[in-house]
């Protein structure tokens, strides 16, 4: 009889599930396939811990073995934490058309009144008697400054001065209007009297001469040496600076100007060349940069060994080498610095008027060369530093095992013979 689908249970479907079931032992064996290859590939080769034997040796190479990963982990790590620089050497292509020259320099024996800097360069370019962000400051007997205001040497070279003319700080300008001190933001001290007229009109007690800038050429007569700082803008072409007594002009003759001095050899006394360079330096001064004339003396030799005393005066000149020199800094936020570094050598000859006539004083003469140095700061990157770091340990590692194997060998043999 036909019996309707539905009606008296349902009818198993045993083809499916058996489908199923090879499917998944098919995965299976492909998964297990799979794993063989991987550990056929496997280049650590392990061995049973019952075939693992520990020996004092060992533990004593293994111990040397972890001091010494720490301390080329320890080093990796300061020299990839260090700013480090790279020096590299140019043709110097760029066109610059004034250099800023900072200097400070003593004559423990000229008084403030008798000093004076004049600039020359190659293109005829003459300053005399430079007045412009230069400052006096009278010296004592003990070569000590009297005027202590060190508001302008603190960044003597770290900054660049106000180049842009401005007649309010001139005091040879009609606009000029001087620091009343206690005073300075309702009058104008133009001069030592206009300041003291001040303090006594006040009632008040004012500071001492010595340390009132207007009153500094009437200290300076009392006073027997001079100290001169500040900063000279020349041309970017071989020139000189130079202290000389004299009054100085420039007089063009032949499509060429020279500078002169009009010097009284009688005179000579009064300018006592003897000086200290306490700083001098071309352009902004930067860490990786020495510079040789620092702290340089300058005396006058005698003229021969068997003098009992040395001239009053002598030409000191100083031969400059100037490199200009790019300054990369590590820092993101700081800002290229384009400057100078320089060498020189040194040449004095003693004031002889009997022998020669020359003009006595401290020039500074200086060439520039046609190429650039920059320094350039970086520090590892982080990869390299991790490549490292690898390749450390690991080698440390893999030299150890092999220096424990021969050592074990040989105590090994050692003891066989002693059997």
């Amino acid at each position: 009889m036909f019996q309707p689908s539905g009606i008296g249970g349902l009818r198993k479907r045993t083809v499916i599930t058996d489908e199923i079931s090879s499917t998944s032992t098919f995965q299976e064996k492909r998964i297990n396939n799979f794993v063989r290859r991987i550990k056929n590939f496997d280049l650590y080769t392990k061995t049973e811990s019952v075939a693992v034997q520990k020996t004092t040796l060992g533990g004593v190479i293994s111990t040397v073995t972890i001091i010494i990963i720490i301390f080329l982990v320890l080093s990796a790590f300061i020299r990839y934490i260090t700013v480090q620089r790279r020096d590299t050497l140019s043709v110097d292509t760029q066109v610059e058309d004034r250099v800023v020259i900072f200097f400070n320099i003593t004559f423990p024996d000229v008084k403030c009144y008798d000093l004076h800097v004049d600039s020359v360069d190659a293109s005829g370019d003459a300053t005399i008697d430079v007045l412009h962000n230069i400052h006096k400051s009278p010296v004592d007997e003990k070569n000590r400054l009297v005027h202590l205001d060190y508001k302008h040497k603190t960044k003597l070279g770290t900054q660049m001065p106000q180049l842009k003319y401005d007649p309010r700080n001139d005091p040879h300008s009609p606009l000029y209007c001087g620091s009343c001190y206690d005073f300075k933001d309702q009058y104008c001290c133009n001069s030592c009297h206009d300041v003291l007229e001040i303090y006594k009109r006040k009632g008040k007690e004012p500071p001492r001469k010595e340390d009132i800038e207007q009153c500094l050429n009437d200290v300076a007569r009392d006073y027997p040496g001079c100290n001169m700082y500040g900063t000279l803008e020349v041309q970017k072409v071989n020139g000189n600076f130079h202290f000389a007594p004299g009054r100085s002009f420039s007089q063009e003759r032949d499509t060429y100007v020279h500078h002169i001095h009009e010097f009284n050899p009688i005179l000579v006394g009064r300018f006592n060349s003897t000086h200290i360079v306490h700083a001098l330096s071309f352009g902004l001064r930067i860490p990786p940069v020495t510079y040789p004339l620092d702290d340089t003396i300058g005396v006058i030799p005698k003229i021969e060994e068997n003098d009992l005393s040395p001239p009053k005066t002598a030409l000191f000149k100083y031969f400059i080498k100037v490199v200009p020199t790019t300054y990369k800094p590590y820092s993101i936020f700081s800002r290229n610095v384009y400057t100078y570094q320089f060498s020189y050598t040194k040449h004095v000859m003693p004031f002889d008027i009997s022998k020669t006539v020359m003009l006595p004083g401290v020039f500074f003469v200086f060439n520039f060369e046609p190429i650039r140095i920059t320094y350039t700061e970086y520090t590892i990157p982080f990869t390299h530093f991790i490549v490292e770091l690898m390749a450390v340990c690991a080698g440390i590692f893999v030299v150890s095992s092999y220096v424990d194997a021969l050592l074990e060998l040989t105590v090994k043999k050692f003891s066989k013979k002693q059997q």
